[in-house]
């Protein structure tokens, strides 16, 4: 995960990511990594973990299988308004400059 990005509370949404600095637009934020699972296995899964995976088509999700492999790219929540998405199907970048103190998401 990039330096300048840490997690932290969201309110209503639990923990969220936050910019600590400035990150300019383009910038490699986040590479994840994880099991590749159906998205049908997911939804089997314990709830707290149940929707911590990166679907990476119509059918798989990238992520987790245990509670205790939870990490801090665990916690990008998604927006209508996103200001990071992905290159490929791992890789996270900023898709506009986002500024010290906000909210990470993605779509």
């Amino acid at each position: 995960m990039h330096p300048k990005l840490e997690v932290r509370d969201a309110g209503k949404y639990g923990k969220g990511v936050f910019a600590e600095g400035n990150i300019k637009k383009d910038a490699l934020i986040c590479i994840f990594g994880g099991y590749v699972k159906e998205l049908s296995e997911e939804e089997k899964m314990p709830k707290d973990i149940r929707d911590e995976g990166v679907q990476i088509n119509e059918q798989f999700a990238l992520g987790i299988i245990k509670k205790s492999r939870l990490e801090n790219a665990s916690y990008f929540n998604h927006s209508c308004d996103p200001n990071a998405g992905f290159k490929g199907q791992i890789f996270l970048v900023a898709t506009r400059n986002i500024r010290k103190g906000e909210q990470t998401d993605n779509f």
